[in-house]
């Protein structure tokens, strides 16, 4: 059905050019005789008129208006579609700078907690590599996040989607 719709313009005019060719026919008039003999005349071909180009010329100009109208509206859709895509990762990225700072203001604070903990031998030094290492992990998850460019979704239940960090592709460093 999408190729349908894609190529609509092309079918109408297909439909429209056979409705004319049907109807020229059918009630036996020529629209375009009258053109076809001036022209005929000035190619100085009189036996145009007997392969009756006026009809197939007519129908074959409706059939390219409408290929012409698909290209304009298949590069206007793609358009649309990009300006969408940038505006998407637009607001992914302005909400995203606000769940960044969050974040790496609790990062911040959690390393100052390690610290403390550190420093009073209340927990572990095993218990705080792992800490360490999850604050790691945590930040290289928004810094990938940071360098999105298009964005691919997860589903996550009924109407609720969630931004897929391993399919989404990011800038490339240069």
């Amino acid at each position: 059905m999408g190729r349908v719709r894609a190529c609509r313009g092309t079918l109408i005019a297909l439909l429209v050019g056979a409705l004319f060719k049907f109807t020229s026919w059918l009630y036996n008039f020529d629209l375009f005789e009258k053109m076809v003999e001036k022209m005929a005349y000035v190619l100085s071909r009189p036996d145009v008129e007997q392969y009756e180009i006026d009809e197939i010329f007519f129908v074959g100009l409706i059939v390219l208006i409408g290929i012409f109208n698909d290209i304009v509206f298949s590069l206007f859709r793609a358009r649309q579609r990009r300006e969408v895509a940038i505006e998407r990762i637009k607001a992914m990225r302005s909400t995203m700078s606000g769940v960044h700072d969050i974040v790496n203001n609790f990062l911040n604070n959690l390393l100052y907690f390690r610290l403390q903990a550190e420093l009073s031998k209340a927990l572990d030094p095993a218990l705080l590599d792992l800490l360490d290492r999850e604050i790691e992990v945590t930040a290289a998850k928004l810094q990938n996040i940071d360098e999105i460019e298009v964005i691919a979704e997860r589903k996550l239940g009924h109407g609720i989607s969630s931004l897929n960090i391993t399919e989404s592709s990011r800038k490339n460093p240069d």
